[in-house]
C-alpha cells in the first residue's frame, strides 16, 4: 500500500508498480489534500476535480486498488 503523503509523488508511485510484482494499492485522497494545499491553502479547499483527477491518475499508473474515504464530507470536518 503506498501512502506517499510527500514528494514527487506520481514519480515515486509509478516507480513501486514498475518494481512490484505484488499487488499495489494507494489513497488518492492524500495526493488530492497534499494538491489542494499547495493551490488553495487548505484540505478543505479540494474540489471534486481534484479528486478525481488523482484517481483517475493513480488508476492511469496501473495500481491494482484504491481506498476512497467515501465518509468524509465537508460537515464532517466543519463538526
Amino acid at each position: 500500500m503506498d501512502l506517499s503523503s510527500g514528494g514527487d509523488i506520481p514519480a515515486i508511485r509509478k516507480a513501486i508498480v514498475d518494481a512490484s510484482s505484488l499487488p499495489i494499492g494507494t489513497v488518492p485522497i492524500y495526493q488530492a489534500c497534499i494538491e489542494s494545499m499547495a493551490r488553495a491553502g487548505a484540505m478543505v479547499k479540494m474540489t471534486v476535480d481534484e479528486l478525481f483527477t488523482a484517481i483517475e491518475g493513480h488508476a492511469r499508473d496501473g495500481v491494482d486498488f484504491i481506498t476512497v474515504h467515501c465518509g468524509v464530507t465537508r460537515s464532517a470536518i466543519d463538526g
